[in-house]
């Protein structure tokens, strides 16, 4: 019996020095965490290994985190409502440049590329045959003139006969209609610009036969100031605008877009230094695209716009009163992509609130429900938050309020930074982005926003 005694003594003595090994690795733990972290629950866990109460450490039960955030408090404003579309540039005028007569090309008269004039001489055919020809017709008309006049004489001295005298007239107008005809075709040798433009590359070189009613034209003259741009919204766009609120909104002067002032967007976000209005709306919908065309013209006076290019158009619909707007950036939405806000309550705490946003005007979100003056949504520090969370608000006041595309794209303008199409484009960042993206959920946030009385 003694020795099953100091057996089980020896096994004693280990599992007691056992669990003071085990509690002391874990008390060094617990405080290195607590050294490295400082958080509460570090704390916590120390006092129950030591067995003193939380308070005895300085940690309290109902203590709450405050959460720092930035707000913007919400009021009524008077906004322009403004459309995006895409657009592309044509000329307002072209003119393909084909022979009248044929001949061979002796000259080429202008520089591709460059601004023309109106009967300005692009290309000199050879007009020997046709000078000689109308040398010969002028010969003629000059004889039959004075058969006319003799005859007229004649006439006159009752000695000769009315038939007589008619058919000498009539030769003499004959005459001068083949003179005219020689005259054209002389003309035609030299070849001029239908219209004041730029004129393109030429499709024909020095010593070329050149016919008329050739099927390739000679070179192309473009007049493109004004230029126009032209728009394909679809029918929904154009149903939607229609549809605004008569009460809150003052529409344009003729129905859809019809005399709205329109502002262009180059590439890269060059802005387009001339403004526009929509002088042209299609009668006819294309049935392939299920469209409307809509053209806006622009003054070009420095030739900056050429056709082709594609553009981002802001068309003004018209103005609203007592708009409630909100930064981008504090407009998130679900999974289920519905869009909802952080409030502010009066108790500090925040909570979500579900809206309706349709519009992005600039930086800012046009807010149709869900939201009233007043009332205060966090714009910064929303990674932190929790439904029912205390915060401190701080009112965020250098936000820029950029509702309308004037004020929003010359905010970064950039005085030294010149267009590479011409001086005249000024170079400002582009507009904000559409959407926000969903920011990472925070513990104890949820999909689905919370039931506010404020909705």
């Amino acid at each position: 019996m003694t020795e099953k005694q100091d057996k089980m003594n020896v096994i004693r003595s280990n599992t007691t020095s056992l669990a003071r090994v085990s509690r002391i690795i874990v008390l060094t733990l617990t405080t290195t965490a607590f050294a490295l972290t400082g958080c509460d629950q570090a704390k916590r866990v120390y006092s129950s290994l030591m067995g003193a109460p939380s308070d005895e450490v300085g940690v309290s039960h109902n203590e709450e985190t405050v959460v720092e955030v930035g707000t913007y408090t919400l009021k009524p404003e008077t906004v322009e409502l403004t459309r995006e579309l895409i657009g592309r540039t044509r000329a307002s005028n072209t003119a393909e440049v084909r022979p009248q007569v044929n001949g061979i090309v002796l000259e080429r008269l202008f520089e591709e590329g460059t601004l023309v004039k109106k009967d300005q001489v692009l290309y000199h055919i050879d007009d020997n045959v046709y000078r000689a020809n109308y040398e010969k017709a002028q010969a003629r008309y000059d004889n039959l003139a004075l058969i006319k006049d003799r005859y007229f004489a004649l006439k006159e001295k009752e000695a000769t006969s009315e038939q007589s005298y008619e058919e000498a007239l009539y030769n003499w107008k004959i005459a001068g209609a083949e003179l005219d005809l020689a005259k054209l075709d002389l003309d035609y040798c030299q070849i001029k610009a239908p219209i004041s433009g730029r004129i393109g590359l030429s499709e024909i070189t020095v010593g070329a036969l050149v016919t008329t009613g050739q099927p390739t034209a000679l070179t192309t003259v473009q007049q493109v100031d004004p230029i126009y741009v032209d728009m394909n919204p679809s029918v929904r766009t154009l149903l939607e605008t229609v549809s605004l609120d008569s009460e809150d909104l003052t529409e344009t002067k003729a129905e859809f877009f019809m005399g709205a002032k329109a502002e262009l967007i180059l590439e890269e976000g060059w802005k387009y230094p001339f403004e526009g209005k929509v002088t042209l709306i299609d009668n006819r919908i294309q049935e392939d695209l299920g469209a409307l065309t809509i053209r806006a013209e622009f003054p070009n006076p420095e030739q900056i716009m050429i056709p082709g290019m594609f553009v981002r158009v802001f068309l003004t619909e018209g103005t609203r009163e007592n708009a409630l707007l909100i930064p981008q950036q504090a407009l998130f939405r679900t999974p289920a992509g519905d869009p909802y806000v952080w409030v502010v309550g009066e108790d500090s705490t925040v909570g979500q609130r579900s809206v309706v946003s349709n519009r992005i005007l600039g930086n800012m979100a046009l807010i149709d429900s869900g939201l009233k003056a007043g009332e205060r949504v966090v714009v910064e520090g929303v990674q932190h938050l929790a439904l029912g969370a205390k915060v401190s608000a701080k009112e965020i006041t250098d936000l820029p309020n950029t509702t309308t595309l004037e004020p929003a794209l010359t905010e970064t303008l950039k005085e030294s930074s010149k267009s590479p199409v011409a001086e005249a484009a000024e170079h400002v960042a582009p507009s904000a982005p559409q959407n926000q993206a969903t920011p990472t959920e925070p513990q104890n946030q949820t999909a689905e926003p919370a039931q506010t009385d404020g909705k």
